[in-house]
């Protein structure tokens, strides 16, 4: 199969419900809600990554003898990048939110069970769909 073919292919897939609900969440939170209550969605997804990604690293290296950089770069810049995006988000929220807001501490705290409840329903799907 060559690249296009593969491209192709990959185009048609069909995106899992659990997938489309992710995304879905996730538009719902960054675009129709406050700019508070996207930055609190985004962290609680990009505070996980920087472990994911060194466990991955870990993994390739151990189980698949992927050592080469070109490899594992994916996972090393997210590594990287997600760590800052986490602590700009992190910053924002400190600087921004008044403990005193009930209200808008609750929209937070909302927004991130919501957040994470669709990535761990995306993964629940994967999960029962490949292993």
């Amino acid at each position: 199969m060559d690249n296009q073919t593969t491209l192709v292919s990959t185009l048609d897939a069909q995106i899992a419900p659990e997938t489309a609900a992710l995304v879905a969440t996730f538009k719902t939170l960054t675009r129709d809600s406050s700019y508070l209550v996207g930055t609190a969605a985004l962290l609680a997804y990009e505070a996980q990554v920087p472990e994911i990604a060194e466990t991955k690293i870990d993994g390739l290296k151990k189980f698949y003898g992927v050592n080469d950089e070109r490899g594992l770069a994916f996972f090393r810049v997210h590594l990287e990048a997600d760590k800052y995006h986490a602590d700009t988000s992190r910053r924002i929220l400190e600087q921004q939110v008044s403990p005193d807001e009930t209200d808008e501490t609750d929209q937070i705290t909302t927004a991130c069970d919501q957040a994470l409840t669709a990535l761990w329903h995306m993964l629940d799907g994967i999960q029962q769909r490949y292993c």
